[in-house]
């Protein structure tokens, strides 16, 4: 099953569409909670920002979910799949974050890379520092040397000792945001800056 995928369509210069993929169709846009696979129903006006780097052909980046946001976590599981084949430049910026946590217990998440969505290999492209209590923690991932890899998951695994209920439980959410190509005219400026100093 794919987890949501949220992008931004314009659809002219002052509206906003909302295109929110999903595999559970009991799901659609929050805004106007349209079935899915469509555009909303009701537009919102589009930022000043946003729509200026619309207008000039700029790609909004992905924002991926990997763990859904309020996820309870009590055994090692694997996540479902999320696509990548649209990112420009397959470099993403990470977020872990822990809501609650109980005592003497840790998380270990990590993030692994498919070609077809079935096959994620026997090690992952990124291994997130172990987890023991609550708070965000941020890392890059960067895949733009792997063309190979298509898909995206996330893997966790929990660990509980000393007393109380053996059963661990993390409440945790993990969100990767592309960050967006360097355009070559920031390259020349930043050249010709350190040329001056």
């Amino acid at each position: 099953m794919l987890l949501p995928v949220q992008r931004l369509f314009p659809t002219g210069t002052s509206t906003l569409a909302c295109a929110t993929l999903t595999a559970d169709k009991s799901l659609g846009c929050p805004t106007c909670r349209s079935s899915v696979w469509g555009f909303c129903a009701s537009p919102t006006p589009i930022p000043p920002v946003l729509n200026s780097l619309l207008q000039k052909g700029t790609t909004v980046p992905l924002e991926l979910i990997l763990i859904p946001e309020n996820t309870t976590l009590e055994s090692n599981r694997d996540g479902a799949p999320v696509e990548i084949s649209e990112s420009a430049s397959r470099t993403f910026f990470c977020v872990l974050t822990i809501a609650e946590q109980i005592e003497q217990e840790s998380l270990d998440v990590s993030i692994w890379g498919s070609a077809d969505g079935q096959n994620f290999g026997k090690r992952p492209l990124l291994k997130i520092p172990q987890q023991f209590y609550c708070g965000a923690t941020k890392m890059i991932l960067d895949v733009s040397l792997r063309p190979e890899v298509k898909f995206l998951r996330a893997r966790w695994e929990l660990n509980r000792w000393g007393r109380g209920t053996p059963t661990p439980r993390f409440v945790a959410a993990l969100q990767l945001e592309e960050i967006p190509p360097m355009s070559r005219d920031t390259t020349t400026k930043r050249a010709v800056l350190a040329s001056k100093s």
